[in-house]
């Protein structure tokens, strides 16, 4: 029933949405949920703007020639306020009452749970740590390295031919040898011709007769094999016994 409905048994106007009339007690709650009886007729209403006068003692209200409309019965809106203070509304003619959901607890970890988490995190963990040991393993950072120093001796006993020019104290290949000077390159691989390290000759001094460069290979590890190439001059090949008998120094010697 809406907030300007009229008591269906004795008409007078309703308060906003109080559940009570005020002149016969009718429940307009109980009338609208269907539990109460509900008169055949109904009573003309009068202007809402002056409500009718209380009915003198012992004479019965005057009751309107014209029959009456049925009220229209109507569910008041959600949270709408009311007049008076006094028990919520039921829900209205076809308005579904609200269930209200039960909150859902959130699962507990049980220490068991707790402890197989802790479980398969150390032991990924420690897979990855494996794998990379691994990794590490495969290559070299566990290898020793060592640094090798070298001369390249070139002689020249052939005056007809020489195999050395020099001005001075510094002095470089000449003839059949004019690529030995300083700034070739000098590689050094292992037995599957992986390349270990690389470096240059540096400027060569001595005599016309002989002719000496130096030169320095840096982090070389150790492996079984080592091959050593200037230039494209061929390669000389030492164990690894050979490079610790030595001290890991090398001396080359090249020319007659």
């Amino acid at each position: 029933m809406s907030a300007s409905g009229l008591c269906p048994r004795c008409g007078t106007p309703r308060i906003g949405y109080f559940r009570w009339c005020r002149n016969c007690r009718l429940d307009f709650d109980a009338l609208e949920a269907g539990t109460a009886p509900a008169e055949t007729r109904l009573v003309s209403a009068p202007p809402v703007s002056a409500p009718p006068p209380a009915p003198a003692a012992g004479q019965a209200p005057a009751v309107s020639a014209q029959p009456p409309a049925p009220a229209a019965i109507h569910a008041p809106p959600t949270g709408a306020p009311s007049a008076l203070s006094g028990p919520a509304a039921a829900p209205g003619i076809g308005q579904a009452p609200r269930v209200e959901q039960p909150a859902i607890a959130p699962t507990p970890v049980t220490g068991s749970r707790r402890g197989w988490i802790v479980l398969g995190a150390v032991t990924l963990v420690a897979i990855v740590g494996f794998v990379g040991f691994l990794g590490i393993s495969s290559s070299d950072v566990f290898t020793s390295h060592h640094k090798i120093s070298g001369t390249l001796t070139l002689l020249n006993s052939d005056t007809n031919s020489p195999s050395v020019t020099s001005t001075g104290a510094v002095c470089q290949g000449a003839g059949p040898y004019g690529d030995i000077a300083a700034g070739n390159g000098v590689a050094l691989k292992d037995a599957d011709g992986k390349l270990l390290a690389i470096t240059s000759l540096g400027v060569g001094s001595g005599s016309p007769t002989s002719c000496v460069f130096g030169f320095t290979l840096k982090d070389v590890p150790e492996v079984p094999f080592y091959s050593i190439e200037v230039g494209r001059r061929g390669q000389a090949g030492y164990t690894l016994a050979d490079m610790k008998s030595n001290d890991w120094t090398l001396a080359l010697r090249m020319g007659k």
